[in-house]
């Protein structure tokens, strides 16, 4: 299935393989890719998840601003281009369905800027992906009903930069920075910067692997828990 928005700023909302787009839904069964281009304007793709329906929902940049894939296993596959920005939406936990959501970097430099306080609007979105250049590739707007945002770095020297403050929301966040790992000469490398006051900080590395630990950061009102793997260098600091 091809679907083609317009030149303006499009809101298209998918749902499993139904897609909604200036009031109009196409609906399908059974399709194994469905290819979306968003084309111009500054456009926003929202993914409701299915009810009753456990979903591993996996966004990847493709390296080029604006496109990658939205792939959540054995429900829907998005191929887009020309999308912004992104907002993710699962279903509340239940004993019988627990959503998750993993943002996928590119096998090239990336740099990540999260920001697990932010409000998840345009202004203050909480993941923008970065190449080399400081281009924008992929921005995650907003998420709900996921207890832990993962993110990926897959291969490159990627750069993870990770900011908290203390008005919240509390948010936690795996990181898997991917190859190359700590024998290799490039490193992935995270920076965690706490706007003050200071947050109780405990911050523990694996005993059996040195690239991989937590940090937790606890203020107040909020508290953030960035676990990872595969990360070389951890720099805490005040911004």
């Amino acid at each position: 299935v091809n679907l083609i928005g317009t030149a303006g700023a499009d809101v298209i909302t998918v749902s499993g393989q139904t897609v909604s787009l200036g009031g109009k839904t196409v609906q399908s069964t059974g399709v194994e890719d469905i290819r979306l281009d968003a084309l111009g304007g500054d456009d926003l793709l929202i993914y409701n998840g299915v009810s009753g329906v456990t979903e591993d929902i996996r966004i990847s940049s493709s390296g080029v601003a604006g496109g990658g894939q939205l792939n959540v296993a054995y429900v829907a596959l998005v191929d887009f281009s020309g999308v912004e920005r992104i907002d993710v939406n699962g279903n509340a936990p239940t004993p019988t369905e627990t959503d998750t959501l993993t943002f996928i970097g590119t096998n090239a430099a990336d740099d990540f800027e999260i920001n697990l306080a932010a409000d998840g609007t345009d202004a203050d979105p909480i993941l923008k992906l970065e190449n080399s250049s400081s281009a924008v590739l992929l921005t995650l707007r907003n998420y709900t009903n996921f207890d832990t945002l993962n993110v990926l770095g897959l291969e490159g020297e990627d750069v993870f930069n990770v900011y908290v403050d203390p008005t919240g929301p509390s948010r936690n966040l795996f990181i898997d920075g991917g190859n190359p790992d700590g024998k290799k000469k490039q490193t992935d490398n995270l920076n965690i910067y706490y706007v003050p006051p200071r947050p109780h900080i405990t911050s523990s590395a694996a005993t059996q692997n040195p690239d991989a630990g937590l940090v937790s950061l606890m203020y107040d009102m909020a508290d953030f828990l960035i676990d990872y793997d595969g990360i070389e260098q951890v720099v805490i600091r005040k911004l």
